[in-house]
């Protein structure tokens, strides 16, 4: 079967507003804000006298898991999968390829731009870290958990969390035809997840014990950030929730494909 990733991402290229809201707000300010926050603090020597670029990186990839941060994905992933309802062109482009290999092009490409999104996230932060203690001539110092092995860890568990993001957005896409009952509902369960987490104080363990991808990767999270005086999430909790992450994007992403591929796109 034979993916037309081409043709969706020059298709979904030419949404340049709804592309940039979803996947180039976030890494756009957060990097105006570390830049801010970094020109803040007073070179006064001593206040500053090393920076952490290991540790701002893993600070900056962790903003995949934020509400706030999920809405503007969930924008995107409402973009990229209803796009065809919105204009009522499936009955155009159905003909021309299978429906698995059309659903598949598209899940693959919100993966890629969730992808690039978590790049551009690192490369902004590193790069103002960087530029400041040059700037400055300040020290560069990382200490563990800060290591570029946990960078990676990092890095990866914000990328299966927003493709479980985007399996979601494709399953409510599916079913509503609607760029706004993709976009709330998806909102809405990160908020939900948010609130509870606070609310509740979970931490360590019990964030794996809920099956939902945001208490799954935060319990990834906490057994990465672990260190001997501040012990969090244990190896079999952030073993569970790297599973829940994988098997939350296979139903979503499979219900989806399945749902589409017996829809009346005749009208569509």
């Amino acid at each position: 079967m034979r993916i037309p990733l081409r043709a969706e991402l020059h298709k979904q290229l030419r949404q340049r507003g709804s592309l940039f809201w979803g996947f180039a707000a976030v890494p756009a300010f957060s990097t105006l804000a570390a830049l801010v926050l970094e020109l803040a603090v007073p070179s006064t020597a001593g206040l500053a006298a090393a920076v952490h670029p290991l540790r701002a990186a893993l600070r900056a990839v962790s903003l995949a898991g934020n509400p706030v941060a999920q809405l503007f994905y969930a924008l995107g992933g409402a973009a990229f999968f209803t796009v065809e309802y919105r204009h009522a062109t499936w009955r155009l482009i159905v003909p021309r390829a299978g429906r698995g290999a059309l659903f598949g092009a598209k899940a693959l490409g919100f993966c890629l731009f969730a992808a690039l999104s978590l790049l551009l996230l690192l490369a902004g932060e590193l790069a103002v870290t960087l530029a400041v203690a040059l700037a400055r001539r300040l020290a560069v110092a990382d200490a563990p958990p800060a290591t570029l092995a946990h960078l990676g860890l990092a890095c990866a568990v914000s990328l299966a969390e927003l493709v479980a993001l985007g399996g979601t957005a494709a399953l409510l896409a599916v079913a509503t035809r609607s760029p706004l009952g993709t976009l709330l509902p998806v909102f809405l369960i990160s908020l939900f997840a948010a609130s509870a987490e606070a609310v509740l104080n979970l931490t360590g363990d019990a964030l794996a014990a809920i099956p939902l991808p945001t208490f799954a990767a935060d319990a990834v999270r906490s057994w990465i950030a672990a260190t001997p005086d501040a012990p969090g999430a244990s190896a079999a909790a952030a073993a569970v929730g790297a599973a829940v992450l994988a098997l939350w994007s296979l139903a979503t992403y499979g219900l989806a494909a399945f749902l589409f591929a017996r829809q009346d796109l005749a009208r569509e």
